[in-house]
């Protein structure tokens, strides 16, 4: 009977929940925002957006009541990273041991990967706050564009 390995189970769970759990939630959630932006609402809630009140937030225009909703998830959504990357690093080093007990150690590149994988999730956690930054912005610019092209009465 083939003995599973511990190492290879959580470098799989991990690869499955960030490369497909992870993404298709987040697009449902991008996908139904941007709908509801196009027609003048809220991207969070649907509630009907005045110009003056909008604020941003990961390039969607949000009310001020969600505004404050979407930072504390924001927030969540940080130390889920966090909690994940932690998890997985000492995941891997427990069951790197486990391997090492039961005289079966992996590969020496096998540490590197494990490790790799909290690089990756704190380089992850950088690529998104500045995509989200980035967004936020163009997003302003463009409504304040829009704004000045609906007020000049050139029509």
């Amino acid at each position: 009977m083939n003995r599973v390995n511990a190492s290879s189970v959580v470098a799989w769970l991990t690869l499955l929940l960030v490369f497909v759990g992870l993404p298709a939630l987040l697009r449902r959630y991008q996908l139904r925002a941007w709908k509801r932006n196009r027609s003048g609402a809220c991207g969070r809630c649907g509630a009907p957006l005045a110009m003056e009140t909008v604020a941003y937030t990961e390039g969607l225009r949000v009310c001020p009541s969600c505004e404050r909703a979407v930072r504390v998830r924001t927030t969540v959504g940080v130390g889920f990273i966090g909690l994940l990357t932690l998890t997985v690093v000492v995941g891997g080093v427990v069951a790197m041991v486990a391997d090492a007990r039961a005289g079966d150690p992996p590969p020496w590149w096998a540490y590197l990967a494990v490790l790799g994988f909290g690089v990756a999730f704190a380089g992850l956690f950088g690529f998104v706050y500045r995509k989200t930054r980035r967004a936020n912005q163009q997003a302003a610019r463009r409504d304040a564009g829009l704004s000045r092209r609906y007020d000049t009465d050139a029509e």
